[in-house]
């Protein structure tokens, strides 16, 4: 695997975060989003909108951490925490409709992750590290 080929892996996973956090939350508030976060529950004294809104800021900062390329697998081991984890919990806690979708939708996703983890950030030159 080229630099080039890892670089476009850390392209792809930090569009995915701010797909995820800066548009689906923050800008969008994408209703299914916010029925999972109202479905967990327990959010303490914050509102699911609040919630919601501190994931979407949380998924935007990871993914400039990714963009950047700094500190890379603790970035990538970082994404497959929290993909897992927020997988599990809203298909445990009856928020998300179709979870056989979801994860079949994450499992690309989850593979690029390994495959960045165990590579790498690649580089930003048109030329091989």
């Amino acid at each position: 695997m080229t630099g080039r080929d890892l670089l476009f892996i850390r392209l792809i996973l930090a569009f995915v975060w701010f797909y995820n956090g800066l548009y689906l939350k923050l800008i969008l508030v994408d209703p299914e989003h916010l029925k999972v976060v109202q479905e967990v529950g327990g959010l303490g004294p914050l509102s699911p909108e609040q919630f919601l809104f501190l994931i979407g800021l949380g998924e935007t900062a990871l993914g400039l951490f990714i963009l950047s390329g700094w500190k890379y697998r603790i970035a990538c081991s970082i994404q497959i925490a929290l993909v897992v984890s927020m997988n599990v919990i809203g298909i445990a806690s009856g928020g998300v409709d179709k979870p056989l979708a979801l994860v079949a939708v994450n499992l690309p996703l989850l593979a690029c992750m390994g495959v960045a983890l165990r590579c790498g950030p690649g580089t930003w030159s048109r030329h091989e590290p």
